[in-house]
Order: structure tokens, then sequence, then C-alpha cells
């Protein structure tokens, strides 16, 4: 025959052992008399090794005073409800927790001992002070940080959001993001969409959007899908970035570019013709005339003809840099060693007449770049390195590359004069020379346009040199 108080008292007890949370109890003088399963996982313990042991064995030593405080209020007869405090586990590691503690009372109603139910809070403590970092950093943002549904609802909305568009958040929570897309550009949104459903990113869109008060805007767009805990995407998150004003002064660059293009275009084209007369006639007077000036005329005579040579040379060069303008990139990638060699080649007198060494270390690598573009690199800055000599030491120039995904660099190293520190920047502005063209000749112009050319690759190109020491010029482009 069966006890139904026993057979409820079995249930009981296995409901309490299959908790999930830690279920304790005590007497009234704070000695343990029961320990669940979970107390055993939460704090560490076996049951045996605390039952009949003071609570306090749980309690950190600066948190001792609130046991007499909470055994006070349970033999009033009231309940305790998620009070969070710190806990010690047996290994001694602390942990925060939620405590609910209610009064027991026997068959008279006397409280007699008190039951615990105890959950841990530490990860949801690290988690909400997450949070709350990260709402504080999103929040801060010079940025406009918007969320939104995988319907185009918005969902969050940060100050800066407030800032740049004009709503406030109670305006546009809740609302379809469309609110902020000019007509014309409605087409854009199902196709974000469509990517970030894929677990697609995108990143730095440039588009224009609304504002409040119907001004339209210039903006970067980075766009991320959400995800939930099992990694289903159910949302996206949008960082939004003004760039009007930067469009703005690109527009006018371009502009002042265009301009400036235009004008060295036809000044060096429109004053080859009549420097070219000069040279000529310059010619014409030494070889008819030449025997009937005296010394000082002569002299006169050659400064004109050198002057002539020289500008033609400064407006070739001059032609060469308004030439490297914006262009198509090449789809196939071309030989590095054969652009090298050419250089060489058209280097070859200069060579010669220096006694100089140039040295390939290891093969040149294959990169999408016009051939003129790369053998015009090589040839300025070797011949820049076989001009800059020590005196009376034969030039030694040594070239190599490595690949630096998604670039090849290129270094080109010689053992000539160097360049201090403080003209590693000057050295490629356009007319900028270090030295007089009596001391060592040319225009300026070679490695502002070797600058020119990296750039229009999204490139880079840098010295590295002492005086004295030699130069390593390297440049890097995509390969």
């Amino acid at each position: 025959m069966t006890n139904p108080v026993h057979d409820q008292l079995v249930l009981l007890s296995a409901i309490v052992d299959s908790s999930d949370d830690a279920i304790i109890s005590k007497t009234l003088d704070g000695i343990i008399t029961s320990w669940n399963k979970s107390a055993e996982r939460l704090f560490g313990y076996a049951a045996e090794e605390v039952i009949g042991q003071p609570i306090t064995i749980l309690i950190p030593p600066d948190r001792l005073r609130e046991e007499p405080e909470i055994l006070s209020s349970l033999k009033r007869g009231e309940r305790v409800d998620h009070f969070e405090t710190t806990r010690r586990r047996k290994d001694g590691t602390l942990i925060d927790i939620s405590l609910t503690i209610s009064p027991i009372r026997d068959r008279s109603g006397k409280v007699i001992g008190a039951s615990k139910v105890a959950r841990e809070t530490t990860e949801m403590k690290r988690a909400d002070r997450a949070h709350r970092l990260l709402s504080a950093i999103v929040d801060s943002s010079d940025d406009a940080i918007i969320s939104k549904s995988l319907d185009g609802i918005v969902t969050s909305w940060n100050k800066s959001a407030e800032r740049l568009f004009g709503y406030a958040a109670g305006e546009v929570i809740g609302q379809p993001i469309t609110i902020l897309i000019p007509p014309d550009r409605l087409r854009e949104e199902p196709e974000i969409l469509s990517s970030l459903k894929r677990g697609e990113r995108v990143d730095h869109f440039e588009t224009i959007r609304r504002r409040k008060d119907g001004t339209l805007i210039d903006i970067s767009l980075t766009i991320s899908p959400v995800r939930d805990h099992n990694g289903k995407i159910v949302g996206a998150s949008k960082v939004a970035r003004d760039i009007t004003e930067r469009k703005r002064m690109m527009l006018e660059l371009r502009r002042a570019n265009a301009v400036l293009e235009q004008f060295a275009y036809s000044a060096s084209h429109d004053l080859q013709e009549p420097l070219r007369t000069v040279k000529i006639f310059g010619q014409i007077l030494m070889q008819k005339y030449g025997e009937h000036l005296d010394p000082e005329g002569v002299t006169a005579l050659r400064f004109l003809q050198n002057g002539a040579t020289r500008m033609e040379t400064l407006l070739r060069d001059l032609l060469a840099y308004t030439r490297v303008i914006k262009f198509e990139k090449p789809s196939e990638k071309i030989d590095a060693n054969l652009a090298f060699e050419s250089a060489l080649q058209t280097l070859g007198g200069s060579i010669s007449e220096h006694n100089a060494q140039v040295v390939c270390v290891g093969s040149l690598p294959s990169l999408r770049i016009h051939f003129a573009h790369l053998q015009q690199l090589f040839q300025n800055i070797i011949g820049n390195a076989i001009k800059y000599a020590k005196p009376g030491i034969p030039p030694i120039v040594t070239i190599s590359a490595k690949h630096r995904a998604p670039y090849c660099e290129f270094s080109i190293e010689d053992n000539g004069i160097g360049i201090a520190p403080d003209y590693a920047e000057t050295i490629f502005v356009i007319f900028k020379r270090l030295h007089s063209s009596e001391e060592y000749p040319g225009t300026g112009l070679g490695l502002a346009i070797c600058q020119r050319i990296v750039e229009q690759y999204d490139g880079r190109i840098w010295v590295e040199s002492e005086l004295s020491k030699g130069s390593v010029f390297r440049f890097i482009v995509p390969d």
C-alpha cells in the first residue's frame, strides 16, 4: 500500500535535485541542512562536505555582514527576493549570484529555517557590462550606427544618426529604412537586403540619402549581417558616414588637377616649337660665326645653347608628367624582368660612362601594370642611382622584389651619396631638387613622375636613406 505523503516527498526531492538552480536549506542559526546537485555544481562542495556546516563558508569576508541581516528578515517571516551578491566557491573563486530566500515554517506556522535558491549571474553580469560598454561606444561614435530587421524596419538608432539624418530615435524606430532613401535610389535597398540574407557584408558603399528636412547627403555605408546565437541572420547593422565634404573637395581637386594638367600639357607642347627654333639658330650661329666671336661671345652663345637644351629636357619631362593621368588598368600581367631589361637598354650609355653595375637579385614577378609605366619607374630610379654616385666610386645598384599580398614590393638599393632623412618626402615634389644642375644635371621631375605613376595604381613609393650611406628606394603596386 502506497504512502501519499512519502510519494509526495520523493517527488519534491526529485524536483529539487533536477533543478538548474542551487537549492539549499539552513536553520535560523545559519547551519546548512540540505544541498542539491546544482549546489554541488555551482559551489564545488559535495553535500556531505557542507551539511552541518555554517552557511558562512560560502560568504567572502567583506560580505559577512549580509548574513545576520538576512537571518533577521527570515525570523520576521519576510522573504528576500532576487538579492544580488557575491559568494565563494570551494576553490576560492568568486561568483556573482542572485538569491531568493524564503522562511520555512513548522505546522504551527513558526519560522524554523530558510530555503535558498541561488542562481549564478556572473555571465549575465558580464554580458550586461559588455552590452553597456557597446551601447556607450555606439552612442559616442561619430558615425551613424543603425540596425534594422531583414524586412528593412529600423530597430536601433544612435546619437550620431540623429545628428546626421535629423530624426530622433523615437521617430524612426519601427519605421522602414526607406524613409531615408531618395526615390531614385530605392532599388538599392532590395539588393542590399539580398546580400545580407546571403550572409554577405557590404563595404564602403557610396550612395545618397535624404535627411528629415529633405536635403540630400553623400554617405558611405558599411552594412553587416546580424546573427542570433544559432548563427541565423536576423537583421543588419549599418554604419553611415557623411562624405559630402570629402566628395566636394575631391570634385574641386579633380577640376583643379584637370586645369593644371591642361595648362602643363599646353605649355610644354606649345613651347617646344619656339624653343626648337632658338636651339637650331643657336647652332647655326656657332657654326657660321663662332670663329668671329671673341671668347666672351662664344661663352654667351654656349650658355644660350645649354639653356635651350635644358629647357627642352624640362618640357619633355613635364609632358611625361602630365600624361600620367587616369587610365584603364590592364587586365593582363606583364613580366617585370622584361621591363627591367628594357630600362637597362635605355640607360646603356650612362651605365657604361659611369662604369656602373646593375644587379637583379632573383627573378622579378609578373604584375598588372602597363609595361611603359614599369619601365619608366626602373629607368628613373636606376638612372638617379647612377647619376648621384659618390665621386670616384663606381655605382652599384641592386634591384629585388618580394610578394606581400595583395602587393608586390620592389627595392632598388645604391651606394651613392645618400639623402638626409629630412628630405625623404621633398625629393618627390615636382621641380624640387637638392643639388644644382651644375653639380648633378636633371629637371627635378623624375621622382615626381615615379610617384604619380605608383599612386595611379593605388600604390606607394618612399626612400630609406642617410647622407653618405646610399639609398634604398621602395615602391609597392598591386600584383
